[in-house]
Order: structure tokens, then sequence, then C-alpha cells
């Protein structure tokens, strides 16, 4: 199956969790929703964690955090309604992407980079 098709499209927006997570569990119980985890075709490997926002001032710690953990790359995406405006890698170094372009980029630079370290080039 192809990575753009939507396999239940009535469901891509659903917010089921997201609002009982919100409304079922004490104030304090702080939680994010990932936007976007990108994965290997041939291992199924995480890649990279993406947390996508309209503005360039949106939390990111516990996507840092994450990201650390799972020893992945993380990335602040800004955008407006339409397309990607750019980029902040956020771990393992903090680096700026001007535009869509250069942050595409970056994100097939992190897949290169995998499939020559644990599969030797092979696509």
């Amino acid at each position: 199956m192809s990575p753009l098709h939507i396999a239940n499209p009535g469901l891509y927006l659903d917010r089921t969790v997201q609002d009982w997570h919100r409304t079922s569990l004490p104030e304090d119980a702080t939680a994010i929703d990932l936007d976007l985890m990108g994965a290997c075709a041939c291992c199924y490997e995480s890649l990279y964690l993406i947390e996508s926002a309209t503005h360039w001032q949106k939390p990111v710690g516990i996507l840092r955090s994450l990201a650390v953990r799972a020893t992945v790359p993380a990335l602040l995406v800004v955008h407006d309604t339409t397309s990607v405006l750019g980029a902040r890698l956020l771990e393992p170094k903090r680096k700026q992407y001007p535009d869509s372009a250069a942050v595409k980029d970056v994100l097939l630079a992190i897949r290169r980079h995998h499939m020559f370290k644990v599969h030797r080039g092979v696509s």
C-alpha cells in the first residue's frame, strides 16, 4: 500500500482518544499527540519524529525527550493551512530549515543514512 494512501479517510482526523484522555484523566496527566513518525519501508524501524505547528513557539520539550530516548531525530515542522514553511531540528542538534525544500532534504538525508547504515544502501 502506498504511504500516500489513507486507509480510513473517515477516521483520519478522529480525536476520540485525545478527547477521552483530556476529559477522563486528571488535569496533571500531561500528554501530546505525536503528529508523524517516519519509518523505514524495509525494516519498519522508526527514523524520525515530527510535531507540526502553525507557529515557531510551540512547546517541544516532551518531543525532544522522546527523541533522545528513542535515539531518533525530532523536528518541529511549521506550516500554514496549505504548505510547509520550514522546520527546526530539535535533536540530535539544533538547526533551522528555512523552507519546505530544506525540510524535504533533511528527511531524505535521514532516510538515506539509515538505508546505508542498516541496509547497506539497498532500497
